[in-house]
């Protein structure tokens, strides 16, 4: 069974009783990405976008937001919120054309800083000029200088501009 595969299946199984679970940490995360976007605007991906509440806020804010995840459950959960612009992909290969995107967001989809630097080149051909990547993994073993911690955050953050 490839990766992949087990990342879908695993966010499958969990799609109805996400938000239950991981909620209030998220929301913590949201309001991090919401500080740092406040000076932009225009068009977002959200990468893992899972349940789409980070998505729906950001679409509120004034933004044209697509989601995308592996998990096509997830996407329905997102869908059921009244999300229409979603799009089932891994991270790895995202179907985009260079230069489409303001901003992307990627909270909690990487699990370590090196997946997640191993991403960026691929991320930012994706934003527009001055565009802005934001992307968070677990703080537990990361090694980028380039990551931002905060107190009381289980994630540290990635800021590319």
């Amino acid at each position: 069974m490839t990766n992949r595969r087990k990342v879908r299946e695993f966010y499958d199984h969990l799609a109805r009783v996400y938000d239950d679970l991981y909620g209030e940490e998220q929301k913590k995360k949201y309001e991090i990405v919401i500080q740092a976007l406040k000076d932009y605007k225009g068009t977002m991906l959200d990468l893992g976008c899972g349940t789409g509440e980070f998505p729906l806020l950001m679409e509120r804010a004034g933004w044209e937001v697509v989601g995308a995840d592996i998990s096509i459950k997830m996407l329905e959960v997102s869908r059921g919120k009244g999300l229409k612009n979603l799009v089932q992909c891994s991270s790895d290969d995202p179907p985009f054309r260079s230069g489409s995107f303001n901003s992307i967001t990627a909270i909690t989809l990487f699990s370590n800083s090196d997946e997640l630097l191993k991403a960026v080149n691929r991320l930012e051909e994706l934003l527009k000029p001055n565009g802005i990547l934001i992307a968070s993994v677990p703080q537990e073993g990361c090694k980028s200088d380039k990551l931002v911690k905060y107190e009381g955050i289980k994630d540290a953050f990635l800021f590319l501009n």
